[in-house]
Order: structure tokens, then C-alpha cells, then sequence
């Protein structure tokens, strides 16, 4: 979605596949002429998505793809997909499967989340930008007592595609 101000709700608008032109309508006002005009095309992997970084060195925006629950992506795990602009997106790679994640849990029920990139040396206060040598971190849910968390954290090393 994109505006030009976000003060004015008429003047949002979604992606179409193409470009922002998709108009929003408030189906409490009334009737709806033509829903189906009002609706916005998905970009590719994004229903995935729990961090968001640029990626310096090779100036590409890098998505994390936490794909746990099925295997739209291929197997259940963590995926890497990069682009340029982001509306167009690389086919995502696998980086690490939850059963190899899962390799060393204790016993018990335990749930994975809130996976994302950080560098420590990032040049933004909002840890946006990744060197070649971010961290991977990511939290453990005990699912059988909602206080019992763990954070991961994990080096990453990143090689620039030539």
C-alpha cells in the first residue's frame, strides 16, 4: 500500500500486479459497485515474511520466510529470497528445516518464531541494514507454559552473488 498523505483514507492505494492503483472502498457506507476492483494482488512469498533487511554489499532488500505450518515453499523451514525492487522476489531457499532446528529441543512442545536478521554494526538505529555478518535470531515457545521463552541467536555469514 501507498499514499501521499496518510491522513486522507481515500488516498491509499494498493498494489495491482502492476502499479499502485487499486482504490480502497468502505463497504460500512453501503453497497459496493464492483468489489472485485477494490481488491489487491499479493506480491509473491510475502504471507511468509518475518524480517526485512537491505542488504548492503550487494544493494538487494533480503526477506526472511518462516514457512512452518505447510509446504508451500518446500519443506517446513526458514527461507532467504532477495530483490531488487521489491515487488519482484527470487525463488526462495532453503536455509535451515524445522527438523533440523527441532534436532536438539528437550523434551516437550515447543512452537518457533520471530525469526530476523540483525547486524550489531548496522548504520541505522533500526538495525535494518546487514553486513556480510549478521546474526540469525530467532525464539523458542514452550507451548505447554507461555513464560518459558528462549532467544537464539546464530552468526550469519553472507557472500555477495557475482
Amino acid at each position: 500500500m501507498r499514499t501521499a498523505d496518510i491522513f486522507d483514507p481515500t488516498s491509499w492505494r494498493g498494489w495491482n500486479g502492476a502499479d499502485f492503483s487499486v482504490s480502497f472502498a468502505d463497504p460500512y457506507l453501503g453497497p459496493v459497485a464492483h468489489p472485485e476492483q477494490h481488491v489487491y494482488t499479493p506480491v509473491p512469498y510475502m504471507q511468509f515474511v518475518t524480517g526485512l533487511n537491505v542488504y548492503q554489499t550487494s544493494n538487494v532488500a533480503v526477506a526472511v520466510l518462516w514457512d512452518y505450518f505447510n509446504d508451500e515453499l518446500g519443506s517446513p523451514g526458514l527461507y532467504f529470497t532477495t530483490s531488487t525492487d521489491l515487488v519482484n522476489w527470487t525463488k526462495p531457499k532453503l536455509v535451515v528445516t524445522l527438523a533440523q532446528i527441532r534436532a536438539n529441543d528437550p523434551e516437550g512442545s515447543f512452537l518457533y518464531a520471530y525469526f530476523s536478521l540483525i547486524d550489531p554494526n548496522a548504520p541505522d538505529l533500526s538495525f535494518s541494514v546487514i553486513g556480510d555478518h549478521p546474526y540469525l535470531y530467532y525464539v523458542r515457545l514452550d507451548n505447554n507454559n507461555v513464560f518459558n521463552r528462549v532467544v537464539y541467536r546464530q552468526p550469519l555469514s553472507l557472500t555477495p552473488v557475482q
